[in-house]
């Protein structure tokens, strides 16, 4: 069995996703699976991946990329699960320095990094939201997270029923019952890409009127887990 299983979901993801497994390839760490969920592409993301002989693919119909996390949860075979979003990369070294920290504090159960954004778009094409996002960084990005598998085990998967936020609202459910479960290192050792389709464009900024049903929608779905 891999020691990570590292989660990729796709949707129409061809121009970058290559990126993002060849990232994976060069970490310093390899007891690792790789697995693609293709949330219904209508490209050649699949194409693309053909060159990568080692990537497990797994294609399921149009669904969120709550359902497609999901899905690779429950396909992978390690104990520490990690995610990458396709356009997005690794620094080399994410996994040894997370593993690293873990294996030192076995009370944490999720270790996250700090991460930079970049863009392949020329500055005078950038608009000005996507200006303001390259110089912004979220405290807590949870793609940028090694997570022990027990935490999906007890506090569940993501809500499919939400288009955006899924993993804002997931992690809420972790600060609601075990609030010390995260570290976050001070290494930046994510590479979140900004382009013309970033969901982050429009749903970056949670403001505290978005956070209240976030917070609801966490506690009924710890319940539902609870009653399990």
């Amino acid at each position: 069995m891999p020691g990570v299983s590292v989660i990729i979901p796709a949707y129409n993801a061809a121009d970058y996703i290559g990126e993002a497994v060849e990232s994976i390839l060069a970490q310093n760490y390899q007891d690792l699976e790789i697995i693609v969920v293709d949330d219904g592409s209508e490209d050649g993301t699949a194409d693309t991946l053909k060159r990568f002989p080692m990537v497990r693919l797994v294609k399921i119909p149009h669904s969120g990329i709550a359902a497609a996390r999901n899905t690779g949860i429950s396909l992978a075979g390690g104990e520490l699960i990690a995610f990458v979003d396709a356009d997005d990369r690794w620094k080399k070294d994410k996994l040894e320095l997370q593993l690293r920290y873990l294996q030192l504090h076995p009370e944490k159960a999720m270790v996250l990094t700090r991460y930079r954004n970049f863009t392949d778009l020329p500055e005078k094409s950038l608009s000005k939201e996507q200006k303001e996002l390259l110089g912004r960084e979220v405290g807590r990005l949870m793609v940028t997270a090694l997570i022990r598998r027990e935490l999906f085990d007890s506090y569940g998967l993501f809500d499919p029923s939400l288009v955006y936020s899924e993993d804002t609202e997931w992690m809420i459910r972790v600060d609601l019952r075990r609030p010390d479960a995260m570290y976050k290192l001070d290494d930046f050792l994510y590479e979140r890409r900004i382009h013309n389709r970033n969901i982050t464009l429009t749903h970056d900024n949670i403001s505290l009127e978005m956070m209240r049903p976030l917070y609801a929608k966490a506690l009924l779905n710890l319940r539902k887990e609870e009653k399990k």
